[in-house]
């Protein structure tokens, strides 16, 4: 006998209610872009990278999930691409600084991710991974 979509759709309705489902309310924080590099670095790295989250930490904090757009690779390796006018790279030590302001989730799709190249970039997810800014880790671990 050959089962069709509608039986199974039919079975999954009865179980769904025969077991309902209740879920939390979920925050998401969602912030652009994140720069803690470049010609500035060097006036953020005297407050340990914190000054520019200082006025917004407590929100950062109170999402479930604060997600921002990193601008930049973390690392200290790799080779400087210089076919463009803009290249970034963050020292790894802001990623304590990401953590500190509520940060817990970043996206690394953006034209500055490649500046100093894949080995630049797989240091990047080495360090954000070190900093434990991956979702699944960064609440049950703060």
């Amino acid at each position: 006998m050959k089962l069709t979509a509608a039986f199974y759709t039919f079975i999954a309705t009865i179980i769904c209610l025969a077991f309902p489902v209740h879920a939390d309310e979920i925050v998401i924080n969602a912030v652009g872009d994140v720069m803690l590099a470049g010609r500035w670095a060097a006036a953020l790295r005297t407050d340990r990278y914190d000054s520019p989250f200082r006025a917004v930490t407590a929100e950062l904090k109170a999402g479930d999930i604060t997600i921002a757009n990193l601008e930049s690779p973390i690392a200290r390796g790799g080779s400087e691409f210089t076919g463009k006018k803009f290249r970034f790279r963050a020292e790894p030590e802001v990623t304590a600084a990401l953590k500190r302001s509520g940060i817990n989730l970043v996206t690394l799709a953006n034209n500055h991710s490649m500046d100093f190249g894949g080995e630049a970039l797989v240091e990047t997810m080495e360090n954000l991974e070190r900093g434990r800014h991956c979702l699944d880790r960064c609440r049950s671990k703060s």
